[in-house]
């Protein structure tokens, strides 16, 4: 399995394509309403984001408001995969990387 994470500028428009492709499925949303629609989304992540500026920039501005996570399980692996299964991946994968210290 492969997993990639980097902080991109761009954000709303990431969301809206993700969500918006004929095959997507919104696995799950944390701490958000459920059929929330893609401009909610990055509004609310804008917000948080925010609201604790001051506590993580120390005099700087935030300019990139999201971590963009791709989580690539191979086909093997994701056969049979329930939506459920997807929900639990995602939830595994997070906190391996809430794991990990920085260097």
């Amino acid at each position: 399995m492969i997993m990639l994470a980097k902080v991109v500028p761009y954000g709303g428009n990431a969301v809206r394509y993700a969500l918006e492709k004929e095959k997507a499925k919104l696995v799950k949303v944390n701490h958000m309403t459920e059929g929330i629609d893609p401009t909610a989304i990055w509004y609310m992540m804008k917000h948080h984001c925010q609201l604790h500026q001051q506590d993580r920039t120390v005099g700087r501005k935030l300019e990139r408001l999201m971590v963009q996570f791709v989580i690539s399980p191979s086909k093997e692996e994701a056969a049979n995969f329930t939506m459920n299964d997807w929900a639990n991946l995602q939830d595994e994968s997070l906190e391996t990387m809430d794991s990990l210290t920085s260097l």
